[in-house]
C-alpha cells in the first residue's frame, strides 16, 4: 500500500509542490494513516527524501523507474566501495557484490517504489564516506559522510540511528 503514496508524493514534488490540495480526495482514496488531511491540504505521511528521489528520475528521464536502476547500481558501486575499505583485496569485495546481487531481497526491493534501497544508499554512502574519509583524513569526505547519515535520519530515522551506532565506537 505504500507504493502508491511515494508515486503520488514523488509526482506532487516534481510539480513543486510538498502538499496536495486535500479536497481532491475522497475518504477512501487512502488510508488515514498514507496521508492526513489538514484544513484544505493534504499531507503525506513520509518524509520527501524517497519521492524527491524518484522525482527526479521523473523530471530528468521522464520515468521514476530510472530512479530505481540508478539507486541499486550505486548500491552495488558503494557496496563495492564500502568492502575496498574495510579489505583491501579486490576478491572480496567482488565476492560480496556477487552475493548482494544475487540476494532476492536485493532483487525484489529494488524493483519496487518503496524506499528500503534508497536508504540503504544513504546508509552505504554515509559508511563508505566516514572510512575513507577517516583513512585519507579529508574533512570534505566526514562534511559528506554527514550529509549522508542526516539525510538517511531524515528519511527513517530510526533505521539511521541503529545503522550509525556501531561507527560510533
Amino acid at each position: 500500500h505504500d507504493e502508491p503514496v511515494y508515486i503520488l508524493q514523488a509526482q506532487a514534488l516534481s510539480q513543486g509542490r510538498l502538499f496536495l490540495p486535500g479536497n481532491q480526495f475522497r475518504d477512501d482514496f487512502f488510508k488515514t494513516w498514507f496521508v492526513a488531511n489538514e484544513g484544505n491540504r493534504a499531507v503525506f505521511k513520509y518524509t520527501p527524501v524517497h519521492a524527491a528521489f524518484l522525482a527526479l528520475g521523473l523530471l530528468l528521464f521522464g520515468s521514476m523507474r530510472a530512479s530505481l536502476g540508478f539507486v541499486a547500481a550505486g548500491n552495488v558501486l558503494l557496496l563495492y566501495s564500502l568492502s575496498r575499505e574495510l579489505y583491501p583485496q579486490k576478491r572480496l569485495a567482488l565476492v560480496a557484490v556477487a552475493f548482494f546481487l544475487l540476494s532476492p531481497f536485493f532483487l525484489i526491493q529494488s524493483a519496487t517504489f518503496l524506499s528500503y534501497t534508497t536508504t540503504l544508499l544513504l546508509h552505504l554512502s554515509f559508511a563508505t564516506l566516514l572510512l575513507r574519509g577517516h583513512r585519507r583524513n579529508a574533512p570534505h569526505l566526514l562534511f559528506g559522510a554527514g550529509l549522508a547519515l542526516g539525510l538517511a535520519f531524515f528519511a527513517r530515522p530510526y533505521d539511521a540511528i541503529l545503522f550509525a551506532i556501531p561507527f560510533g565506537t
